[in-house]
């Protein structure tokens, strides 16, 4: 019986094959590679497939055994579930680690001059002078596959499209790589950007051998430079931090591991009893891109810089508790001050060491509030894991040791320490399971439980009104061995939801009610003639709100989440007339080819400034866990504005064509809303496995924050942009001097938008590359700009009356809430 469902699976797979061949074959190769085309190659792959099919029906059975036998050991998470997930061992983590150093050391030297770089395929015209709070870093590579590199991709043609029509490779770890088994694993970007201000771009990213990458590209702009734009790089791997202290630590080839360059790492030294395995995995990292440095150290209380947090996993558990469990998930706050050279480091703070894994990563609000998922990968019911949770941190105001006297209490924006929860229930708000406030947070379980469906989330980010948005894979469903099979988590569905679960989606979480705000409002003060309303106004309570506001109960992973979009698995919006399982889910939401693999090292999430989501579509490479999706590697692409209701627009962009760029498949509708409207970028293909490269890691840039102050203003080409108060006193440059507007205090020079965009390629379209779309009008405007390609903006509001084309330029922002033009 197992044969003949082998070789059904083959023939399916071969049949799945050679349909997806047109389409694939529109897929981006190599630079100077063509995507094979011939009938050779086509009958070539979908022999490959099939032989994968036979492999995968094998392996499913042997994991699913695997995972029922080894679950009750306590303590061991079973080799066939972190085989399952992606964590696959290295034989050297620390040569691999330090073959990678020594890769960054030599870069651009003579050394490294032989070697062939590989391109992904996309027109490398993005210029990283732009807004990267309008781009995406993503890392394109994986397990037995030629790319391994970091790009910024983005939709800046000028077209309403949602289709990435440039990129720009940021590093290159292609030939770094000596073993199969090292990949980059998350991506991040600094707000220390060009159009943030600042004369560099500071880049983050992660790896499955423990290191995080601090990069530098000192001189942003267009680059086609074969090894990626950085070029200053910092090394810190996390199992030497924590095994030998937080101090520079000397390898055996010389280099240090440093955070920035010239600037060792500081901190305290390695605590007594507390380890590392030699291996580590980043599962996530979080910038928040605005925090009072104080908590790192004397000296640095009210000095301004950016926090990243950053989440690892240990499979194998080197240190344990009290009780004997072995601690394998660490999450850590780095503080990074900016320098003339790009970013120093301030420090690190380990601030989390649980018992429990972190698969999906962490994320930071606009408040500074920190989110993390853990989850159980040992105890198990009926053949599935039981579930995991979603938390929440919460700063409160504290005594900081070296803020003192008035400067305490006080937030820092900085999550300093986190306990480990005692269990995956905790911290519910209930008399058993209450709320602990401890060093200054507040610690909720933001998810309300321990849930299988949160079990299955792989990525985690933050969006608007800092709703938490999370990309979760399909349900597990006990059964025979089968396709879908491959394409499931390893926890199962509420039982709410019946025996098909739950499909692959995108949901979202607000949390805005629950406590009530004492401070706003109250009638204290001499000259207040308001009302009192202080005590009545809502605010958050560190837990997801109920989807549905009638609703008085809630329950866990049912009712207290939003589906934004669907994917593939059984369809949760209900009949016309039904009665949805999650509450007020619309007859008719939206629900497309999407299918989010289960394996963390490979998904990613990232919500823009106006809510659209992207999100990573089968970005595991072929042959790695269950190898759910070898002939997938897409970023969708989500709007939400029609209206901004957290769910997904229905977008009619383009037929059953693949978009290619500049064309992006015509902008000819078929009167349906599918996968190909929503389509934003692919993975290239690898010639060498003839199957897309791995996805993972996606990012967004961050906006300009006055507070985090910059050398460059916000006027023309970067200007000051003077501040008065009510007297006509000049109190400095907003952004450069001048953090933020006292009361009565105002500009007295227009912040331009063009400043915001120094590569002028997000104002109003690029206007440099084919085919040219923007909008510059090239100095007309008011104020009047001078020099081509400025301008870009334009906007049009009732003048200005007498200037070329009635445009404004730019805008007064005033400290009592008013933007005015002119």
């Amino acid at each position: 019986m197992n044969i003949k469902r082998a070789v059904f699976m083959a023939v399916l797979v071969v049949a799945i094959a050679a349909l997806a061949l047109p389409l694939v074959g529109l897929r981006a190769a190599a630079s100077g590679s063509a995507a094979p085309a011939s009938a050779s190659a086509a009958k070539a792959r979908a022999v490959k497939a099939a032989t994968a099919a036979v492999q995968q029906s094998q392996q499913q059975r042997e994991v699913s055994e695997d995972v029922q036998a080894d679950s009750s050991l306590e303590g061991k998470i079973p080799a066939a579930t972190l085989k399952l997930l992606g964590l696959n061992r290295v034989a050297n983590p620390r040569a691999a680690s330090e073959k990678l150093g020594k890769r960054l050391l030599n870069k651009g030297k003579k050394a490294d001059g032989g070697q062939v770089s590989i391109q992904s395929g996309q027109p490398l015209v993005l210029d990283a002078r732009s807004a990267l709070s309008d781009a995406l870093s993503i890392a394109i590579g994986g397990r037995d596959n030629q790319f391994s590199e970091v790009a910024l991709i983005a939709d800046w043609d000028g077209r309403e499209d949602c289709v990435a029509d440039r990129e720009q490779k940021v590093d290159d770890f292609s030939f770094a790589e000596t073993e199969i088994d090292v990949e980059l694993t998350r991506t991040a970007i600094s707000e220390h950007t060009v159009a943030n201000g600042f004369n560099q771009n500071v880049y983050y990213y992660g790896d499955s051998v423990g290191n995080l990458w601090v990069t530098v590209d000192t001189n942003p702009g267009l680059s086609t430079a074969p090894g990626g734009a950085a070029d200053l790089f910092s090394q810190v791997n996390i199992v030497e931090l924590v095994n030998n202290g937080f101090t520079a630590v000397a390898s055996p080839l010389g280099q240090v591991n440093l955070i920035a360059p010239g600037g060792a790492l500081v901190g305290g030294t390695a605590t007594s009893g507390d380890c590392l395995d030699d291996q580590v995995v980043v599962t996530g990292i979080a910038v928040n891109p605005v925090a009072d440095l104080g908590d790192f150290g004397t000296g640095l209380c009210g000095v301004i810089g950016e926090v990243v947090y950053v989440s690892v996993v240990d499979s194998e558990g080197c240190a344990k508790n009290a009780a004997n469990q072995p601690l394998r998930t660490r999450i850590f706050a780095f503080g990074f001050v900016d320098s003339a050279t790009g970013v120093t480091s301030v420090g690190a703070i380990q601030i989390l060491k649980s018992k429990f894994i972190n698969l999906a990563g962490v994320a930071v609000d606009d408040d500074g509030s920190l989110y993390y998922q853990l989850v159980d990968l040992i105890t198990s019911q009926a053949g599935a894991l039981t579930g995991g949770a979603i938390l929440k941190a919460t700063e409160l105001c504290r005594t900081v040791t070296a803020c003192p006297g008035l400067l305490s209490p006080r937030i820092n924006r900085v999550i300093t320490a986190i306990p480990d929860p005692p269990t995956l229930g905790s911290w519910v708000g209930t008399a058993a399971n209450p709320v602990v406030t401890a060093n200054g947070v507040r610690n909720t379980n933001y998810g309300g439980g321990n849930v299988g469906l949160w079990g299955n989330i792989v990525a985690i980010a933050t969006g608007p009104c800092n709703v938490l948005y999370a990309a979760v894979s399909r349900s597990f469903v006990a059964g025979d061995v089968s396709f879908d099979q491959l394409t499931m988590g390893l926890f199962g569905a509420p039982t709410q939801f019946g025996a098909a679960g739950t499909p692959s989606m995108v949901i979202s979480f607000a949390d805005c009610q629950g406590l009530v705000d004492g401070c706003s409002g109250q009638a204290s003060f001499p000259d207040q003639v308001d009302p009192d309303v202080g005590g009545t106004l809502p605010r958050a309570d560190g837990f997801a709100d109920v989807a549905n506001a009638s609703v008085t109960t809630r329950i866990a992973g049912v009712n207290n989440f939003r589906i934004f979009v669907q994917g593939n698995g059984p369809n949760l919006a209900p009949a016309v007339g039904g009665t949805a399982v999650v509450p007020s889910t619309p007859v008719g939401l939206l629900k497309v080819d999407m299918q989010i693999d289960y394996v963390p090292a490979h998904a990613g999430l990232a919500v823009s400034g106006e809510g659209t989501v992207f999100v990573i579509s089968g970005g595991a490479p072929a042959g790695v866990g269950k190898s759910p999706s070898p002939m997938l590697g897409e970023v969708l692409c989500f709007e939400d504005i029609c209206p901004p209701d957290r769910r997904a627009d229905f977008v009619d962009l383009r037929g059953d064509t693949l978009a290619n760029p500049p064309a992006s498949g015509g902008n000819i509708g078929d009167g349906d809303s599918d996968r190909f409207d929503h389509i934003f970028y692919q993975a290239p293909l690898d010639i060498n496995t003839v199957t897309p490269a791995g996805l993972t890691g996606l990012a967004r840039g961050f906006l300009r924050y006055t507070n985090r102050l910059a050398p460059n203003g916000l006027g023309i080409n970067g200007s000051a942009v003077t501040v008065i108060d009510s007297t006509g006193a000049l109190l400095g440059s907003l952004g450069q001097t001048v953090g933020v507007l006292a009361d009565d205090s105002t500009l007295t020079t227009a912040i331009v938008f063009e400043s915001l965009d120094p590569g002028h390629q997000v104002a109003g379209g690029d206007d440099q590359n084919t085919p040219n779309r923007g909008d510059d009008n090239d100095g007309a405007g008011s104020p009047p700009l001078t020099g081509l390609l400025h301008g870009g903006f334009e906007f049009l509001f009732g003048g200005p009356v007498g200037t070329a084309n009635c445009v404004w330029n730019g805008f007064f922002w005033n400290s009592n809430g008013n933007i005015t033009f002119g």
